[in-house]
Formats: structure tokens, sequence, C-alpha cells
């Protein structure tokens, strides 16, 4: 992973290559690993665009690592990560979005204890990618899942992004977003926007563009942060760092 002392010390042989070769700043590139961690939405959705916006939008190179995992639970994601080190992957932001399959089997439980569970099964996760290295951890953002056409998903889904983010707070987060949400919904039908789906779960590839766009706004807000007041969904948290 590229520390904060590692970009420093880039910037200062920059600067000492523009003063004694004469080359111009225009040739000095910055490169950005990140890691896309989740569930089919992940793996099969957004994170095949993330490149390709990224490197459009930006004068950086990026790496962007798909880390999907289809069917998975908070709790598989983060036994998999860790059994098999994606901390050590050299990211430097990591994207997480998980607790939709969690919703699909929760619907005829105890809401209150079930959601408190697979939170506590996403905290562990932000802790895994943070916690020996929280003085040069990597960039973390955490997005809310988005609705589903199924009411009682909906329901349940809606209930867990309220409690999410309140329940991240100290465990190195920097930005919670709430676009994948928001953009989703649709008030009037108290579900997911019809239109954006290809079944009850999973959005079409023009609605996974939109999420990877969302991810993108976040990301921009690392690097500038007066993005925040100016997109409401952008929620910046205690433990922001930036970058």
């Amino acid at each position: 992973m590229k520390t904060i002392k590692t970009r420093c010390l880039r910037v200062a042989l920059t600067a000492w290559l523009v003063c004694c070769l004469g080359l111009g700043l225009a040739g000095a590139v910055w490169a950005y690993t990140v890691a896309a961690v989740g569930d089919s939405l992940t793996e099969y959705g957004y994170a095949r665009y993330m490149d390709a916006i990224c490197s459009g939008n930006t004068t950086y190179d990026w790496n962007v690592i798909e880390d999907g995992l289809p069917g998975f639970k908070a709790q598989d994601v983060y036994r998999y990560s860790a059994n098999h080190g994606w901390k050590n992957q050299g990211a430097d932001i990591v994207l997480l979005m998980v607790g939709t399959n969690d919703m699909v089997h929760g619907t005829d439980r105890d809401r209150d204890s079930y959601v408190a569970n697979v939170i506590n099964w996403v905290q562990r996760i932000v802790d895994y990618y943070t916690f020996d290295n929280a003085d040069e951890r990597p960039r973390v953002i955490v997005s809310a899942i988005p609705p589903s056409t199924n009411g009682a998903i909906t329901e349940l889904a809606q209930y867990y992004n309220s409690e999410l983010e309140n329940a991240l707070q100290g465990y190195g987060v920097d930005i919670f977003m709430t676009s994948n949400w928001i953009d989703f919904y649709d008030s009037s039908s108290g579900n997911a926007k019809s239109s954006m789906y290809s079944d009850y779960l999973h959005p079409t590839q023009d609605g996974y563009y939109a999420m990877a766009e969302n991810f993108f706004d976040a990301i921009r807000a690392l690097f500038q942060p007066e993005y925040f007041t100016t997109d409401p969904t952008l929620h910046r948290m205690p433990d922001y760092m930036g970058l």
C-alpha cells in the first residue's frame, strides 16, 4: 500500500527531478489502487465501470480490484477476505457495500437483533482493513445498500442503512454515502425503481453505471472535501482523513 510517507517522498523526488533535470510536472503521474469489496452488486455490477470512470475524470492512474463475492452475506465477506489476505492487496481506497444478501434472508427474523448482527460483521470487515495500520490506513468509503423491488426486503434494507452509519463511527470510515439508496428508491411505491432493475434485486447495466458514478463522487471527495458541502448524499465521517 502506498502510505502517506511514500507519497511525501514521491512529491520530494518529483520536485528534485524538476529542479535538476528540467522534467515538467505534467510527466508526474500518481497511481491509486481501489479495492471494491462486496457481493454480486460489486463483482458483476458497478466495479467493472470504476476504472474507466476514474481514469476518464482524473489525471491519476487507477488499478481497480474487483473483490465481489456473489451470494455472500456480510459474515461470509469478512471471513473470505480475512482468510485470503485481501488487506495485503495494497489498496489505497476501499469501497464497501455489503448487506443486500443479508436482507434477502432476514425478512422473517427479529429486525433489531438481526440487523445488529449484520452490522457487527460490517464493522469487522472495516476493522480488518484499518486496525493494524490506523495511522496510514486505506481510505474507506461505505455505501448504503440499494432498495429492492420486493417491499419486505426494501423495508429491512432501509432500517439497516439507517443504523449502519452511526454504528461505523470510530471504525476508520472516511465517507458514508447514501446515493445508492436515494437514486434507486421510488418514494411513491416504497420500493426500488423497477426501470433500473433487471430483477427484484439486481440493477440493469445502466443502474450499475450510475452506482459507479456515485462511488466516484465519493472518491472525489477524498481529494476535494469541498464536495461535502454540495452533495448531501456524501457524509463526512469523524475519522475522515482524505488524500
